[in-house]
């Protein structure tokens, strides 16, 4: 080749070589903009060592510069609370690469505390394998969260004592049943458990059994007290008390369908129930989960016009009803629930 080319290739693999690191010096460039620019904490470390930590980083963990950390353990930042989380995290990076994105608490410079979310992959830095990590503070947001909490606790609690105050007015108006409403929670609310209902809907069972009997506030103390038996007339009024439990309390934000379980309660299978005549599948299963508690507990306890029946009458009762009645399943398990111990009445 003469000499003429040979120079003219040699010039173009220079001017190749110096467009290749003009576009890596260039891309190198833009990526430490971003990184001294990003708002959220980035941070490299090697082999545990923090090798590189941006302003926000050092921001974050409230150091004015960010040199003074380079060469501190990573660790020496992360809450002890979250450093479980870290010994996973490294786990899961050495054997895929990367960690997804997890809540850590760290430690400032002078010791407070921050709420952040952390992501992280490995890299090469300087040569070496590293992991570089983002950091975002979550602190304002985690606060606000605990605030939102416990000012729903606190509703909770407003909530759960109107639902007190409500049952013991109650049982003031008509004493000879007093404890009767909570008796029935109780059970109705063990029956749910057994049967697999969740933490929330035996919440919800427990209000509608703590609140079944709130309309009889419109019935006239003399009939709820009556020692004989009632005229049709008398019992017709008495019926109405699920209509006007459900009017009561379906003006309150529950969760769940409290008021129409209240109207429920006293709905049969066969139809035979009311105040609406419901059948089968027609029922709400926490309403009849209800009516068995109900059923089980007024025969077992005393009234003032008659003495009281007792447990096994009671369960005698439920057990002729099955299937046609009560739910089987209901009556399946609230019999299984005393003839094995697992619960009394207080």
């Amino acid at each position: 080749m003469p000499l003429k080319d040979i120079w003219i290739d040699k010039l173009d693999e220079i001017q190749g070589d110096n467009a290749k690191n003009e576009a890596v010096w260039e891309s190198e460039e833009r990526y430490r903009q971003l990184v001294e620019v990003s708002p959220d904490a980035i941070v490299v470390h090697i082999h545990g060592s923090i090798v590189f930590i941006n302003q926000a980083g050092a921001d974050l963990i409230g150091v004015k510069n960010a040199q003074a950390v380079i060469g501190n353990p990573i660790t020496d930042f992360i809450h002890t609370d979250s450093m479980p989380a870290y010994y996973d995290l490294s786990k899961n990076l050495h054997s895929t690469g990367n960690f997804p994105l997890t809540e850590m608490k760290l430690i400032k410079h002078d010791g407070a505390i921050v709420f952040t979310e952390v992501v992280g992959a490995s890299s090469m830095f300087q040569g070496s394998h590293s992991v570089q990590v983002i950091v975002r503070n979550i602190t304002a947001r985690k606060l606000a969260e605990e605030n939102l909490q416990r000012s729903l606790e606190q509703l909770q609690n407003v909530l759960e004592g109107t639902v007190n105050a409500l049952a013991t007015t109650t049982e003031k108006k008509d004493p000879y049943t007093a404890g009767h409403q909570r008796r029935v929670a109780s059970l109705a609310c063990h029956i749910a458990t057994q049967m697999g209902f969740t933490d929330e809907q035996v919440k919800i069972i427990r209000t509608a059994s703590i609140l079944h009997d709130i309309g009889k506030l419109q019935i006239p103390t003399d009939i709820l007290s009556k020692p004989g038996r009632l005229s049709e007339m008398e019992a017709l009024l008495v019926k109405t008390h699920s209509q006007a439990g459900y009017e009561i309390v379906n003006s309150i934000p529950f969760s769940g369908s409290v008021a129409s379980i209240l109207l429920q309660h006293h709905e049969r299978l066969d139809g035979s129930g009311y105040p609406l005549g419901l059948k089968g599948s027609e029922i709400l299963m926490e309403a009849r989960i209800l009516a068995v508690a109900d059923v089980v507990e007024a025969m077992a306890s005393h009234r003032p016009y008659r003495p009281a029946l007792g447990i096994d009458r009671a369960l005698d009762e439920i057990r002729q009803g099955a299937g046609t009645i009560y739910d089987s399943s209901v009556v399946e398990t609230c019999l299984k629930i005393f003839s094995n111990n697992e619960f009394e009445f207080e």
